[in-house]
């Protein structure tokens, strides 16, 4: 269900934490570190060090309960660092990273590093605000103690050229990006991605059909009646389980002699 990002909406930014956020104003201009040790390898690459860790992780089992199998799981815990270490290297090599990767925020400007992650030359992509048409922000809901929880998995940025450049959350902090971004009221709208089973259109079905299902289940009514019944099931399910022990403990007690 696409809906408003409000900054005071824990659905969207539970614990989030910005340096100095308390402070923020429309002169601000935030900067984001921006991790680069998840960014994607070569095929063969990732193939090579998947069989290396696999392989040195199998190993002791091959000489269960001796000392050279204590010493082989010593050995694997020690190359889990030198793991990091190494693939983080890889990564800066490939993408030609030779500094800190920041992100900068403020009301003028938006600033990402640009390389191969978003098809673009190496170095620092600044889009200014007049040249931003619109964000889309995509984002996933999930139940979490009774609350929704909106995951953000990634970001549109359509220009006024037509071009579309899209930031995933896997390479970039988009929960942060996102809240300075509605903070200086950058234009802004949402899209859900978590369609359930009956979003499916049945066989047959024309496309206006299928429009109207769209229309009739995507709005607030139907997301909060989803969650209360979700609510409900959840309290149904512990009061039967509730009833089901004591109904085996009383059995119990009136069997005993």
């Amino acid at each position: 269900m696409a809906k408003k990002i409000e900054l005071d909406d824990k659905s969207w930014f539970y614990n989030l934490h910005i340096k100095g956020m308390r402070n923020f104003n429309a002169q601000s201009d935030v900067s984001l570190y921006v991790a680069n040790i998840g960014y994607p390898l070569s095929l063969g690459v990732s193939l090579l060090l998947l069989i290396l860790m696999v392989g040195l992780a199998v190993l002791p089992l091959n000489f269960p309960n001796t000392e050279l199998a204590r010493a082989l799981v010593l050995i694997n815990v020690g190359l889990l660092p030198v793991y990091l270490i190494g693939r983080y290297w890889l990564v800066r090599r490939r993408y030609g990273i030779s500094g800190t990767l920041r992100c900068y925020v403020s009301q003028q400007r938006l600033a990402i590093p640009a390389n191969a992650i978003i098809k673009k030359p190496l170095g620092t992509l600044e889009l200014q605000r007049d040249d931003i048409e619109h964000l889309t922000v995509k984002y996933k809901s999930q139940m979490h103690r009774l609350h929704v929880r909106n995951h953000i998995t990634a970001c549109d940025i359509k220009l006024k050229n037509g071009e579309v450049i899209t930031l995933n959350a896997m390479y970039f902090p988009l929960k942060h990006i996102v809240y300075l971004l509605r903070f200086f009221d950058y234009p802004m709208k949402t899209q859900h991605g978590n369609w359930s089973w009956t979003f499916l259109p049945k066989e047959g079905a024309n496309k206006s059909n299928v429009q109207s299902k769209y229309t009739r289940k995507d709005n607030t009514a139907g997301h909060n009646f989803r969650i209360r019944s979700v609510r409900k099931t959840k309290v149904l399910f512990l009061a039967n389980k509730v009833t089901s022990h004591c109904d085996a403990f009383l059995s119990r007690l009136t069997s005993t002699p």
